[in-house]
């Protein structure tokens, strides 16, 4: 090869080595971004703890709740009353007595489960791992596999699919069971319905929603004794819509979203709660404060009392109300709002 080629061949060699490191720089650079804004759009599962769902008892002063799932879940019992905390399981107990049925060591250091059922008044707790139902006595740990379930049975025991989630990375909605296993609340054609989990049976429980003013289940809350449900009834018709293009389709489409802009039209919303056995409904007028933000909080633990926040347009003023009208549902009724627990000032 005379000097000229081979001159020729080094250089190109040389460019093509600068331009392929040049590419993996560019990717590498691209990856990295990816990486944060992924991470950014599950800024939810970077924060640890904070936040509580307490599991109301039979003496109605003491409640469990579960943190630290997958890897070291713990259930707590607090008494509200006596201001004490502690486990509710002896969790190496629980994990010894449970691995034999299992026939294999089980995974992470906690509890193989974060939610269960109380049987025989308290005594004894109902439990699911790896698809298979347990029966735990607390006195002695002894535990019990329950007989299996068909496969309709099991299929039963799903939820179902609602809607996908509004904002870009929430969770898709499902439907939500009632604290008794009895039904599935869920919503379709801007209804209600409830699915038996019996026999997979739809029942309709409202009719009285419309296009662009709909009932929503998500954080919809059971009553303790599954007979009442508080959800969302939620009117957009005053809110513009947007366009959403869908650009990485074979061919883009077009979905038009409502969308509130600064100033403008927002989302009327009002809480219905509905007595699944008569379908009567009440309506709790929150009218004096027309643009708010409301957030179901939950039932009183004997059912007596629904609790639920709200703030005004601009975040400056947050309110933690109380309703109990709904003892005795009328049809269609509309009540004000029962009382006022706290004002927790303003937000300067």
């Amino acid at each position: 090869m005379t000097g000229p080629k081979k001159a020729v061949l080094l250089a190109t060699v040389f460019c093509v080595c600068i331009l392929t490191s040049l590419n993996f720089a560019e990717e590498d650079k691209y990856a990295k971004r990816n990486a944060v804004f992924y991470k950014y759009m599950r800024f939810s599962s970077l924060v640890k703890g904070g936040r509580v769902e307490p599991h109301w008892m039979a003496d109605k002063n003491t409640f469990w709740y579960a943190e630290g799932f997958p890897d070291k879940t713990v259930i707590y019992k607090v008494d509200s009353k006596a201001n004490t905390k502690e486990p509710l399981f002896d969790t190496e107990r629980l994990r010894q007595a449970l691995t034999p049925l299992l026939g294999q060591e089980l995974p992470y250091k906690g509890l193989p489960f974060k939610t269960f059922t109380f049987v025989d008044d308290e005594q004894a707790v109902k439990f699911t791992v790896e698809e298979r139902e347990f029966i735990c006595q607390l006195k002695t740990y002894a535990i019990t596999a329950v007989p299996a379930r068909s496969k309709q049975e099991k299929e039963r025991m799903i939820p179902q699919y609602v809607r996908k989630g509004i904002m870009a990375g929430s969770p898709d909605v499902y439907e939500i069971i009632s604290p008794d296993s009895c039904w599935f609340l869920g919503a379709e054609n801007n209804n209600l319905y409830l699915r038996s989990t019996y026999d997979g049976r739809k029942e309709s429980l409202t009719t009285d929603g419309i296009k662009d003013c709909e009932y929503d289940v998500e954080g919809a809350k059971w009553s303790p004794d599954s007979f009442k449900v508080a959800v969302y009834k939620i009117d957009q018709r005053s809110v513009p819509r947007l366009p959403l293009v869908h650009w990485l389709k074979p061919v883009e489409e077009v979905e038009w979203v409502h969308f509130t802009k600064a100033g403008g039209p927002m989302p009327q919303t009002e809480i219905v709660f509905v007595d699944i056995l008569s379908k009567r409904m009440v309506r709790l007028d929150t009218r004096d404060m027309p643009d708010q933000y409301i957030i179901m909080a939950g039932w009183k633990s004997n059912g007596t009392e629904f609790y639920f926040l709200r703030t005004d347009r601009e975040w400056k003023k947050l309110e933690i109300l109380a309703d109990e009208t709904f003892a005795y549902l009328n049809p269609a009724s509309t009540y004000d709002i029962n009382r006022s627990i706290s004002i927790r000032g303003k937000f300067e």
